[in-house]
């Protein structure tokens, strides 16, 4: 059975800020497996896809016998918990499964997709039904005009305590100090040897610098393609991590796959004379956008010195025609390290005065 919802203008769908920035609906059929069956809705690609412009999802049931349940009840609370649950543990899973991986990975996307869920786990009114397998949910991944998500709430049960992990570290110490001991009485002199060794490793992680260069290029160099596919051929490839004396060998420098992307997408809103924040570039609609590229170094192994690097490109789309306009991070969006997109821009009077 299907249902379909209109939505006003500000819901938006909640993106996957790393990587390629698609919606986290994209990845409904992937989703859905973590879940008891049915009990994620699945919504119509296309409705997807051009959201920005219909601002409606036809969200697709498992069951046949669907009817919305319009009283929240202490029962009905319990099994939406049951569900929050399983997913939280797959974060803290994944969370610790991915801790010392480096690169992409198959677990480090899935984790993505679980962090940008987005579900009012609090308030599900008017978003659950009954179906013939039990419950089912619609309106998730979704988000406010701001583009927070609503984050899965952490499960102090799942942590491991460090009582639960056993007692190694202290074991060792203790073996250590005795083994030490029977042989001579040499425990201070390899303890300085341990510390001036950390010390030398901290130093050299240290020197690595990070300058991380963030460039949007087209997949396919044609105003007809942008047109036919939107933001689909927008890349970041050739971002990099700019080379120094240090980028070589132990010091090399952060290789493309290590970096992280943000890309925001503004398009411009002519009776308010504003950019106004969307999920990305439509296809085959004609207007003015603005995207911006922010290209994130985590920093080095002790996770310091984190940098990024923004690029931004002025778009303007005709019918079969495209022209790109290409600006410092600094003359449009004001979006600085560790902040969220702003949800519209003033833009310059230098600036409007050019187009």
């Amino acid at each position: 059975m299907k249902i379909k919802k209109d939505y006003p203008k500000d819901t938006l769908l909640s993106k996957i800020r790393k990587g390629e920035g698609n919606p986290v609906l994209d990845y409904a059929n992937q989703l859905k497996e973590l879940c008891s069956s049915g009990f994620l809705a699945v919504p119509d690609q296309d409705d997807i896809n051009k959201y920005d412009e219909k601002r409606e999802i036809t969200w697709r049931f498992e069951s046949e016998n669907v009817e919305e349940i319009e009283k929240i009840n202490e029962e009905i609370l319990e099994k939406l918990n049951v569900e929050h649950k399983k997913l939280i543990k797959k974060l803290e899973f994944l969370k610790k499964e991915t801790s010392e991986e480096k690169g992409a990975s198959a677990n480090k996307d899935l984790l993505q997709k679980i962090k940008n869920f987005s579900f009012d786990w609090e308030n599900p009114e008017g978003k659950v039904y009954k179906t013939d397998s039990g419950l089912a949910i619609i309106d998730w991944g979704m988000c406010g005009i701001d583009g927070k998500v609503i984050g899965l709430s952490i499960d102090t049960s799942t942590e491991v305590t460090p009582a639960e992990e056993g007692s190694e570290e202290s074991t060792q110490v203790e073996e250590g100090e005795g083994g030490k001991v029977e042989e001579g009485g040499k425990v201070e002199n390899e303890w300085l040897k341990w510390v001036f060794g950390l010390g030398l490793l901290i130093f050299l992680l240290l020197l690595k610098n990070c300058a991380p260069h963030a460039e949007i290029s087209l997949s396919v160099q044609s105003p007809k393609v942008l047109w036919e596919k939107g933001s689909e051929i927008l890349k970041w490839e050739r971002s990099h991590d700019s080379t120094s004396i240090f980028s070589k060998g132990f010091l090399k420098e952060t290789p493309i796959k290590e970096l992280n992307p943000e890309w925001t997408y503004y398009m411009w809103n002519e009776e308010d004379t504003v950019f106004t924040l969307i999920n990305k570039i439509p296809a085959k609609i004609i207007g003015l956008y603005s995207v911006q590229l922010k290209i994130i170094d985590g920093g080095n192994k002790l996770k310091f010195w984190e940098r990024n690097d923004l690029d931004e490109l002025l778009i303007t789309v005709f019918f079969d025609t495209t022209v790109i306009h290409h600006y410092s991070e600094k003359t449009i969006i004001p979006f600085g390290r560790g902040s969220d997109p702003h949800k519209s821009l003033q833009v310059p009077e230098d600036i409007l005065d050019s187009w």
